[in-house]
């Protein structure tokens, strides 16, 4: 487990994680539609827990 900004994912986390088309791109979209419904908006220095 590592705390790093959203800005600082990056590609090879994103594969590793498995979701979907396993690219930064769709995982990047992914959570901030998710965490959007929450109520809670994320951009690039939003510290994630990875």
């Amino acid at each position: 487990m590592r705390l790093v900004s959203m800005g600082e994912v990056d590609e090879q986390f994103a594969w590793d994680e498995g979701e979907r088309d396993r690219t930064l791109k769709w995982w990047t979209e992914a959570h901030v539609r998710f965490f959007a419904r929450l109520g809670i908006n994320v951009d690039q220095a939003t510290e994630m827990v990875l």
